[in-house]
C-alpha cells in the first residue's frame, strides 16, 4: 500500500504493544497482531510493553506471547530487538553498547522467552 511505502521510505518504526492492544480491544487476540505482514513488507517493527503498570506486562512477556503465537526464532527476536535499538533516541555510543550487549545476551533472553 501507499502508506506502507511511505513508512518504509521514511524509515518509520511501528511499535507493537500486543497486550495493550488486546486490553484496548484494538486487537481481538495475539494472532491478530500483523507482525509478519509488516516485517515482511520492510517496515521497521519493534515489540514493546506500552505502560507496564497499566498493562501488567513487560517486554519479556510480550515476546513470550508472540513466541507462542508465531513461533518466533531466536534470529527473529534478535531482529526485533535490533530494530528497537536502531530507532531509539539513544546516542550512537549508547546504541553501539546496547548492540554489543544484545549480541552477548540474546541466547539467555531467548531461553527465557521459550521457557
Amino acid at each position: 500500500s501507499e502508506t506502507f511505502k511511505k513508512m518504509i521510505d521514511k524509515e518509520v518504526a511501528f511499535e507493537f504493544c500486543p497486550t495493550s492492544n488486546l486490553q484496548t480491544t484494538s486487537l481481538s487476540n495475539y494472532k491478530a497482531v500483523p507482525l509478519k505482514a509488516f516485517d515482511d513488507s520492510g517496515i521497521l517493527v519493534t515489540i514493546n510493553s506500552d505502560n507496564m503498570t497499566v498493562s501488567n506486562t513487560d517486554v519479556l512477556q510480550e515476546f513470550r506471547h508472540l513466541y507462542k503465537t508465531f513461533g518466533l526464532s531466536k534470529e527473529q527476536v534478535k531482529h526485533f530487538l535490533k530494530n528497537s535499538i536502531a530507532v531509539s533516541f539513544a546516542s550512537f555510543q549508547v546504541k553501539e553498547t546496547l548492540q554489543k550487549e544484545l549480541n552477548k545476551k540474546i541466547d539467555n533472553f531467548y531461553q527465557q522467552i521459550i521457557e
